[in-house]
């Protein structure tokens, strides 16, 4: 089940989830803080991106332990990043790591995964097609999908 939740995905404890793309870089949105708020995160990612071969990168996901309670799995869903409006992530990569995540959650014994309204905001999809994916694939767990806060 899906629950929209105001507030920061990063205060979230357990397992968190958000997409990236398979350049090694983390220079906006979500993955730009979860890269300023735990650099390890970001580091294990980089080196992953640096010795995995750029097809193969696409579509996998890279768990992250943080050592303070909290699991990142980094879910790359698109090749290139941009800021110019272009659809840059995919609906099928985000089924593919969709199917990653649960089968880490189910291995973990995890219930809940927090997570963005993924691909949507920077990746440029559209939040009706992916959370049909999402309630899909992660139909036995709770998903929390946090929205900012509104002034």
């Amino acid at each position: 089940m899906i629950t929209i939740q105001q507030g920061d995905l990063l205060n979230a404890q357990g397992l968190l989830l958000h997409g990236c793309n398979a350049q090694g870089v983390m220079g906006s949105g979500v993955a730009l803080s979860v890269k300023q708020r735990w650099p390890g995160v970001f580091q294990l990612y980089k080196r992953f991106c640096e010795v995995t071969p750029s097809p193969q990168r696409l579509g996998c996901v890279v768990f992250a332990e943080t050592g303070d309670g909290v699991v990142v799995a980094n879910c790359i869903t698109q090749e290139f990043f941009g800021k110019d409006g272009a659809k840059y992530a995919s609906y099928d990569l985000i089924d593919t790591c969709m199917i990653s995540v649960g089968e880490y959650m189910a291995e973990y014994a995890i219930r809940t995964v927090h997570m963005p309204k993924i691909g949507c905001g920077l990746g440029g999809l559209n939040w009706r097609a992916v959370q049909a994916i999402v309630e899909h694939r992660l139909q036995n767990y709770d998903v929390v999908v946090y929205v900012l806060d509104q002034p």
